[in-house]
C-alpha cells in the first residue's frame, strides 16, 4: 500500500508592477480548420479606437486599464470576431481566437472569454488539426494532477507506458522503437543500455506541453517507430512571473525506514556532485605489484581504495523537492520588438527501499523427459536506493515583428547510489551459495545549448526556420563494489574464481546537429509545401577500468563487507597474507571503445487539400546514416580504427490522410516507413559485464538496422473544450529486429541479434469528459480514461529454432 502525503506545497504569483492599475491582455489566433497562426489580423478596441496586429506567429498585445471592453478581430477572407472582456488589479489575460474562413455573408461572432489561459484546450486544438496523429499533454494537465516530472506526466497519454519509472515505452515498444527530442531536436541518452534518455530527469516545470508523434511524417526523424516524444520547453510571459513550489512526499514501506541500506558516500552527494571520494584513487597507468614481488608499494595502493564495501541500515527522511521559476518580457522599442526571459531551478531527493526483491535464472534438465524447469540461479535480498536530481534551465528570446530568436541553456544533473545485500544460489556446474554485498554511485549529467531563429516573409508567405543544437552528457559509474562471500557450512570465504570487484564505468557523448525548415504557403492557404536539411555528429567514448581485490593466506572471514580491506586484514610484505588490489583493466581492452554516428538528411512534403473534407500530406525523406567503431577484443586478434561499421542511404516515405467526417470529428489513415538503427554498445565487440546480474553483455558488429512497414487508422470526436474520444487501430511489420538473444553454452553471456521478422498490432480507447453535463457545478471535474490492447508476433531465428529443437519436449 502506497500513502502519497503532500507536507507542504505552495505555489504564488509575485509581481513587481507599478501604483497605476494597467493590465495586459495577449493571446494568438488561428486558422479554425488548420490551427495555422494568422499574421497581420487586426486587434481593435472598439470603446478606445486603438488596437494592434498580430506578427507572423499570430501573436499580439495590448495594455490597457481597468474596464470591459470589446475586441474586433479582422483579416482578409475570414469571419471577424468580437471578445467581450473585462480586466481589473493589474491582471495578464490570455486569449486563444481561432477565425472561421469566410464563405458567405456572415454576422460577426461574439464570445464571452474567461481570464485563463486553457492550454489544454489548445494541445487538444493541436490533435485535432495536425496533419499525424498526435498525442500530448499541457503544463496545465501537469499542475492540475500534481505532476512533477515526464516520467509521470507521459504515462497519462494513451498508448504510452513507463518501465522503472524512467524510460518510456509507446504502442508496446520499447527504448528501441522510441525516440525523445527536445523542441524537436536530438538529444543523447544517459544510459549506455539505453536508446532514449531517462524521462524522470525531466521537471515538468520547466515544459510548456509533451507531444508524442505516433505516426511518421518526413520532417520527424525516421529512426522511430512506436512514437516521437517531443518536450517543449517554457516560452517567456508576457509580463513579470515568479512561481516557487516546494513539496514532499510520504510512503510507509519507502521513507523513515530505520532499516533504510545506504553508505557514507561523499560530501556532496546530496547535489549529484563528486567531491572525489568516488575517484579512482590512483593512476589508470600505475602498475601494481604483485605479492611475490613484496613490494610495500601494494600495501600503499591497497590503502588508498575507499575500505566500505558493505552497505549499513540507517533510517532515511521523506521525499522532497522545490522548484522556483521566474520570467519576464520587455518592449524595446515602439515597433514591435520586445525581449523576453526564462529562468528555472529545481531539485528532488527521493528514497526506495525495496525488500526481499528476487531474480531467478531457469534452465531445461538435460533429460528431455523431465519437463519442469530448474533453477539455475536465484537472488535475493534488499536495495536501497538514493536518487537526487538537480535541473538548471536559461533562455533568452528576442522577438521583432517578423523574425523571433532562442536561446536556451540547460543543465541536468542526476546522483543515484544504490546499496544492498544479496544471497546468490548457483545450480549451474556445482551448487554454490554467496552473499553479496553491493554498492554503487552513478552520477548522470547532461548539458545543452539550443539557439534558434524564425524568419516569416509574409508577403510572399514563405517562413524559414533553423535550429543549432550542442549536447555533452556523461554516464559515469563510480567504483561499483561487489563483495561476494562463498558461504559453505556456515563459513564465509572468497572463491578464487569470484572475487571482489571495483569497477569504474565512463561514457561520454557530444552530439552537434543543425536543422533547417523552410515552408511555403501556396496560393490557397490550405495547401503547403515543406523542405528541409538535417546535419547530426555524435561522438561517444566509452571506458571500463577493472580492479579486483586478491586474498592471501586467509581462508575464512565473518561475511561482513567492510572487513576486507580493514587495516588489520590488508596485506604486508611483512605478514605475506591479507587483501591486495589486482589491476584488470589492462587484461581487457575489450572495455574501451569509441564510436561516432553521422546522419545526414534531406526531405520534402506537400500537403493538399483535395476537396472541403479530404487533405492529404504527402512526405519523403532521405537519410545517409554512418556508424565508425574505434576498438579491439579481449585476445587483441580483431582490431576496429575508425572503420565503417554501418553505411546506409535510405529512403522513407509517408502518406497521411484525414477525412472531416463533421467539423469536431476526423478519420485518419497514414503509411509510413521507419527504422531502428543498433545503439554504440550493440554495434561494437565490446564485452561489458554487470556486477549486480553477474551477466555480460557482448557487442555484435554485424547488426544490420531494423527497417519497419506502419500502417494506421483513427477516429477522433472533440467535443467542448476539453472532451474527447478517439479509437486507433495500427500494424507494423519488422524486417531484421534487433533482440537481445543468449549463449547456450554461456547462460550468463548475451548479444544483440537481427532476428528474422516480426509484427505488431493493436487498439487504443481514449476518452476524456467534463462532468458538467451532470451538473455545473461539476464544470472543474473530469472523466479520462484510456485502454491499449497490443499483440506481438516474431519469428526466430535460425540458430534460436535449432536451439528448440534440439531440447524440445
Amino acid at each position: 500500500m502506497k500513502i502519497k502525503l503532500t507536507i507542504l506545497a505552495l505555489s504564488f504569483f509575485i509581481g513587481l508592477f507599478a501604483h497605476n492599475s494597467t493590465n495586459i491582455i495577449t493571446g494568438k489566433v488561428f486558422d479554425a480548420k488548420t490551427n495555422e497562426p494568422l499574421p497581420l489580423v487586426s486587434v481593435s478596441v472598439t470603446d478606445l479606437k486603438t488596437g494592434t496586429s498580430t506578427d507572423f506567429e499570430g501573436t499580439f498585445m495590448l495594455t490597457l486599464p481597468d474596464g470591459s471592453y470589446q475586441l474586433e478581430f479582422k483579416t482578409l477572407g475570414y469571419v471577424p470576431v468580437v471578445k467581450e472582456i473585462t480586466v481589473k488589479d493589474h491582471k495578464t489575460v490570455f486569449l486563444t481566437i481561432r477565425m472561421e474562413e469566410a464563405k458567405q455573408e456572415l454576422d460577426e461572432v461574439v464570445i464571452n472569454v474567461s481570464h485563463r489561459k486553457n492550454t489544454e484546450t489548445s494541445v487538444l486544438s493541436l490533435q485535432k488539426n495536425a496533419i499525424a496523429i498526435v498525442d500530448g499533454l499541457s503544463s496545465q494537465a501537469f499542475r492540475n494532477s500534481g505532476l512533477s516530472n515526464v516520467a509521470t506526466a507521459v504515462k497519462k497519454i494513451v498508448g504510452v507506458s513507463v518501465k522503472n519509472g524512467k524510460y518510456v515505452y509507446v504502442r508496446g515498444l520499447g527504448d528501441r522503437y522510441t525516440k525523445t527530442i527536445l523542441n524537436k531536436m536530438d538529444i543523447p541518452g544517459l544510459d549506455p543500455d539505453r536508446n532514449t534518455i531517462q524521462m524522470d530527469l525531466f521537471p515538468t516545470a520547466i515544459l510548456d506541453n509533451v507531444l508524442v508523434y505516433k505516426t511518421f511524417t518526413a520532417d520527424l526523424p525516421a529512426d522511430f517507430t512506436g512514437g516521437v516524444v517531443n518536450l517543449v520547453t517554457k516560452d517567456f510571459p508576457a509580463r513579470k512571473e515568479q512561481t516557487l513550489s516546494i513539496g514532499s512526499s510520504y510512503n510507509p514501506i519507502m521513507n523513515v525506514n530505520q532499516n533504510f541500506l545506504t553508505y557514507q558516500g561523499g560530501r556532496l552527494d546530496f547535489l549529484a556532485i563528486d567531491d572525489g571520494t568516488y575517484s579512482i584513487p590512483i593512476d589508470i597507468n600505475e602498475k601494481i605489484p604483485y605479492t611475490f614481488e613484496h613490494d610495500s608499494k601494494l600495501t600503499e595502493i591497497t590503502k588508498k581504495f575507499n575500505p566500505e564495501l558493505g552497505a549499513i541500515p540507517q533510517q532515511n527522511f521523506l521525499n522532497y523537492n522545490f522548484s522556483y521559476y521566474i520570467g519576464n518580457r520587455f518592449d524595446v522599442s515602439d515597433k514591435g520588438k520586445s525581449l523576453g526571459y526564462i529562468a528555472n531551478i529545481s531539485y528532488r531527493t527521493d528514497y526506495k527501499m525495496y525488500d526481499n526483491i528476487q531474480q531467478n535464472n531457469y534452465k531445461k534438465n538435460s533429460d528431455k523427459d523431465v519437463y519442469d524447469l530448474e533453477m539455475a540461479k536465484q537472488q535475493t535480498g534488499n536495495l536501497g536506493v538514493t536518487n537526487v536530481i538537480l535541473n538548471a534551465l536559461g533562455g533568452i528570446t528576442y522577438k521583432t515583428g517578423h523574425s523571433k530568436y532562442k536561446f536556451n541553456l540547460l543543465h541536468i544533473r542526476n546522483g543515484e547510489k544504490n546499496s544492498g545485500v544479496f544471497n546468490q544460489d548457483y545450480n549451474e556446474s556445482d551448487f554454490v551459495t554467496f552473499k553479496n554485498h553491493y554498492l554503487a554511485y552513478t552520477q548522470r549529467q547532461i548539458t545543452n545549448a539550443f539557439l534558434s531563429g524564425i524568419h516569416s516573409n509574409l508577403e510572399k508567405k514563405f517562413k524559414t526556420t533553423w535550429q543549432i543544437s550542442a549536447t555533452k552528457s556523461g554516464i559515469y559509474d563510480k567504483d561499483v563494489r561487489s563483495t561476494p562471500y562463498q558461504l559453505d557450512n556456515n563459513q564465509y570465504s572468497i572463491a578464487p574464481n569470484n572475487q571482489p570487484k571495483r569497477i569504474w564505468r565512463y561514457l561520454g557523448e557530444m552530439d552537434y546537429v543543425a536543422k533547417a525548415d523552410f515552408e511555403k504557403t501556396l496560393k490557397d492557404h490550405h495547401n503547403k509545401w515543406q523542405f528541409g536539411l538535417l546535419s547530426s555528429f555524435k561522438d561517444r567514448d566509452y571506458s571500463i577500468y577493472l580492479y579486483q581485490i586478491g586474498i592471501k593466506g586467509i581462508s575464512t572471514f565473518e561475511g561482513n563487507g567492510n572487513e576486507l580491506l580493514a587495516e588489520q586484514n590488508i596485506w604486508t610484505p611483512q605478514t605475506d597474507r591479507g587483501s591486495y588490489i589486482i589491476n584488470q583493466s589492462v587484461y581487457n581492452l575489450s572495455n574501451l571503445y569509441n564510436a561516432k554516428q553521422i546522419n545526414a538528411s534531406a526531405y520534402t512534403s506537400a500537403q493538399y487539400k483535395l476537396t472541403d473534407k479530404l487533405k492529404t500530406v504527402l512526405g519523403l525523406r532521405l537519410e545517409k546514416f554512418m556508424m565508425l567503431y574505434t576498438g579491439q577484443n579481449t585476445t587483441r586478434t580483431l582490431k576496429f580504427d575508425n572503420d565503417i561499421v554501418i553505411d546506409k542511404l535510405d529512403l522513407f516515405p509517408s502518406v497521411n490522410f484525414t477525412y472531416s467526417l463533421t467539423d469536431d470529428s476526423n478519420l485518419r489513415l497514414s503509411y509510413a516507413r521507419t527504422t531502428a538503427r543498433p545503439s554504440f554498445k550493440e554495434a561494437s565487440i565490446a564485452e561489458i559485464f554487470d556486477p549486480l546480474s553477474n551477466m555480460t553483455f557482448i557487442g555484435n558488429i554485424h547488426l544490420k538496422p531494423t527497417y519497419i512497414q506502419n500502417a494506421d487508422i483513427r477516429f477522433e470526436s472533440y467535443s467542448d473544450k476539453t472532451d474527447m474520444f478517439a479509437l486507433s487501430g495500427f500494424y507494423k511489420y519488422f524486417k531484421d529486429p534487433i533482440e537481445l538473444a543468449f549463449y547456450q553454452a554461456a547462460p550468463s553471456n548475451f548479444t544483440p541479434k537481427n532476428l528474422g521478422n516480426a509484427q505488431v498490432y493493436g487498439l487504443e480507447l481514449e476518452w476524456r469528459k467534463n462532468l458538467q453535463f451532470i451538473s455545473p457545478s461539476l464544470k472543474h471535474f473530469k472523466f479520462n480514461t484510456n485502454l491499449s490492447v497490443i499483440q506481438s508476433k516474431m519469428m526466430m531465428y535460425d540458430e534460436e529454432y535449432q536451439l528448440r529443437l534440439n531440447t524440445a519436449r
